[in-house]
């Protein structure tokens, strides 16, 4: 038991001395570890939707391995992917289309967050009852993400709204 307890205690030094200066430095963590990246990022991806800044946040998104990536950071690419591109974007190249091709009726905020993209990749407009079912799910079930619906009706003002693909 003895060596149990001085080996816990081995770890732990050597883990506070690997991870300090990480810290004090500003360095994240999480980006030490396979897909730990988008972590790091998205520590202050939100406050740059809230702000609008929608090209600062969609740069700290790393495409990379997202057929496998949760439909969270799907969604959140694909938004902020329709942000910045409009609608030269072509549907079938949301990362959460094929699963919102399998669950359309689906009450999940992604799939009601895609909803919205492709009605307005469509239209060229954001869906008023789209964008209303949406925020009220959010209020409801997820209030800390009411923040995408500003970014969702943004879609109408942005300059790349104009743009559409033949």
């Amino acid at each position: 038991m003895k060596y149990l307890n001085q080996f816990k205690t081995n770890v732990f030094k050597t883990a506070i001395v690997l991870l300090l200066p990480l810290l004090l430095t500003g360095c994240c963590p999480y980006q030490l570890f396979p897909g730990g990246q988008h972590h790091c990022s998205n520590l202050d991806l939100e406050d740059l939707v809230k702000a609008g800044r929608y090209q600062e946040a969609f740069k700290q998104l790393d495409p990379k391995g997202l057929e496998d990536a949760s439909y969270d950071y799907k969604v959140t690419y694909d938004i902020l992917n329709v942000l910045v591109n409009g609608r030269s974007i072509r549907k079938e190249e949301l990362y959460i289309y094929p699963t919102y091709q399998k669950y359309p009726e689906s009450y999940a905020w992604t799939m009601l967050s895609a909803k919205v993209l492709l009605i307005y990749l469509e239209t060229g407009k954001v869906d008023t009852k789209a964008i209303q079912d949406l925020e009220d799910f959010l209020k409801k079930y997820y209030p800390n993400r009411l923040f995408w619906i500003k970014a969702l009706k943004d879609l109408d003002k942005t300059k790349a709204s104009q743009a559409s693909h033949p």
